[in-house]
């Protein structure tokens, strides 16, 4: 889909529970498309459970050959392309890493190869994967160049960029800086992994909440970013919670819009305002989740009027 600054959701939570997934994926881009949208983050990282991976397990779901898998999502792509909704990004499997379970790490990497061939068959060239945040910084980001490293074959055959997010930690209660949240630290990740790649293969989800949550001033991370920032996950908060709310229903300790479109602005960003707005969605009732939905898209496209004056 042709143009830049795509309004953009994610499929989470409304598609499944409004529609029921990938079986009626027709239902649900039509619907998407009526409440504003042109594009939509595909949650793909539902089909394991994060829950399930943290406490090292897995399901069987990935174990199914390459071409099943295709044409499972076959609905998808179709529907994308009928109702001319763009599929901008695509959300990976997290965690990535659990210690001390190699056959489980090497079954993640396998089926995120799978999953970046399915993000190319749905016409899909972003693939968020979260880093692993660990105590001790050269061990994380051992750790981490380790898992990045083995997804570039991938991600060059099939053309898509793998994309770095902010991850905040935790000190019992507290939200505390985490892998990436010091956008220096993104950038030498990206820089790196793309000298050994040979060419441009990863790039950064900047999540504007989880930037919130660890006190960071927008546009100067956006700034310092630049044409490495491939998506956003735009959504409000308190500054002390991942709360995962709509734009401008958050008061105290709220992100700074007005920073935020000034930065975007700064760099001529032309990648989708992606929405990470699940929470938000869900605490309306299910009868008024199309008007929450609405409401969202009329903000991404006041920011884009920002973006464009």
């Amino acid at each position: 889909m042709a143009g830049k600054n795509l309004i953009c959701v994610q499929t989470g939570n409304w598609y499944d529970k409004r529609f029921g997934g990938d079986a009626h994926a027709d239902e649900a881009f039509a619907f998407i498309k009526s409440c504003g949208f042109d594009a939509v983050d595909f949650n793909i990282d539902q089909t394991m459970n994060a829950g399930l991976i943290s406490r090292g397990e897995r399901n069987t779901f990935y174990d199914a050959p390459l071409e099943e898998l295709l044409e499972l999502y076959r609905p998808v792509k179709e529907a994308a392309l009928r109702h001319g909704v763009a599929i901008s990004s695509g959300h990976g499997l997290f965690p990535m890493i659990i210690d001390g379970k190699d056959d489980l790490n090497d079954y993640i990497i396998m089926a995120t190869e799978k999953i970046i061939a399915i993000m190319a068959y749905i016409g899909c060239h972003a693939l968020i994967v979260h880093p692993a945040c660990r105590n001790d910084k050269a061990h994380e980001w051992e750790i981490n160049m380790a898992m990045y490293r083995r997804l570039i074959p991938a991600a060059k055959q099939y053309g898509v960029k793998i994309c770095l997010e902010n991850i905040p930690s935790h000190n019992g209660h507290h939200v505390v800086m985490g892998c990436c949240c010091d956008v220096q630290e993104a950038c030498r990740y990206i820089d790196t992994l793309n000298a050994e790649a040979g060419e441009d293969v990863f790039g950064f989800c900047f999540d504007i909440g989880h930037a919130n949550n660890t006190c960071r001033i927008l546009s100067n991370d956006i700034r310092t970013l630049g044409k490495r920032l491939t998506t956003l996950h735009i959504h409000d908060n308190d500054a002390a919670s991942d709360l995962h709310l709509i734009p401008y229903t958050q008061k105290r300790g709220a992100v700074d819009w007005e920073d935020f479109i000034a930065g975007l602005r700064d760099i001529g960003y032309e990648g989708a305002l992606n929405f990470e707005t699940f929470a938000g969605v869900d605490l309306v009732p299910q009868e008024i989740g199309e008007a929450a939905l609405r409401f969202i898209a009329a903000i991404g496209r006041y920011f884009a009027s920002r973006l464009d004056a």
